[in-house]
Formats: structure tokens, sequence, C-alpha cells
């Protein structure tokens, strides 16, 4: 694909990362999430860290029983595996939410807004996130 379009994988992957991380850490695609983040130079806590409030907001409009708490777990998991000792621990959903809060309200609110009312509708996970906040 890269070679048809003319441009380097890592440029095509810096270009369509803040519309396929979402989706990708919504189905812990952690395969496809550890290439594109060995592709780009990064850890894989950097990579979500660098679009936290996209995936944030893509993972509190998923519908399924559970699926919020799930994804967020895994989330939890990546970001701790790459954290120091002393700081583990403190890491935890709460704080990865309260670092993002600002950026993620507007990236909710802007999906709230959407004229698409299955678009609007879809915010049934942000009950965890008022629950976590709290």
């Amino acid at each position: 694909m890269c070679q048809f379009l003319g441009v380097y994988p890592s440029s095509f992957l810096s270009i369509t990362r803040p519309h396929a991380l979402p989706h990708l850490f919504a189905e812990r695609e952690v395969r496809v999430l550890e290439e594109i983040a060995s592709e780009l130079g990064k850890k894989l806590s950097i990579l979500f860290l660098g679009d936290a409030s996209l995936i944030l907001a893509h993972i509190f409009r998923l519908q399924g029983p559970g699926q919020t708490n799930q994804v967020l777990d895994f989330i939890v998991k990546i970001v701790r595996a790459d954290a120091d000792e002393i700081n583990r621990r403190s890491i935890d959903i709460r704080s990865i939410v309260h670092s993002n809060l600002l950026p993620l309200l507007a990236d909710l609110m802007v999906v709230l807004g959407n004229e698409n009312p299955d678009d609007a509708a879809s915010v049934g996970g942000v009950h965890t996130l008022v629950r976590g906040c709290r």
C-alpha cells in the first residue's frame, strides 16, 4: 500500500494513527499495536499516551457489556508495563483519565454534538467515566 501511495510506512502510520489507534485499542490488537509502535520507534505506552484522549473517547463510547472496562484494564496493563517500579503502583485508570480529562471531555462533546444520532447515542461508557472520576 505504501509503495503504491509513494510514502514511507512510518509516514503513513503517523498520518493514519489518530484514526486507527482508537479501534485497535478497543479491539485489544496487541500484535498490531506492537508492530506500529516498533515501526514508529516508540514504546506501546507512548503510542497510547500520544493519542490518549481520542482513544479514551472511543473506548467510553463502546456499547458491549463490560467492553469499556475490559479495554481500560488492557490500557492500564500497557502503561504499567513500561513504567518504572516506583511509578507502576500509582498508575490506574483514574490517573490515566485524570491526566487526559480536558481533551477527553472535549472529544466526547464533539461526539455528543454530532449530527449522526448513532454517534451521539453511543456514549454508554460515559457512566464508567463519571463513576471513575468521583
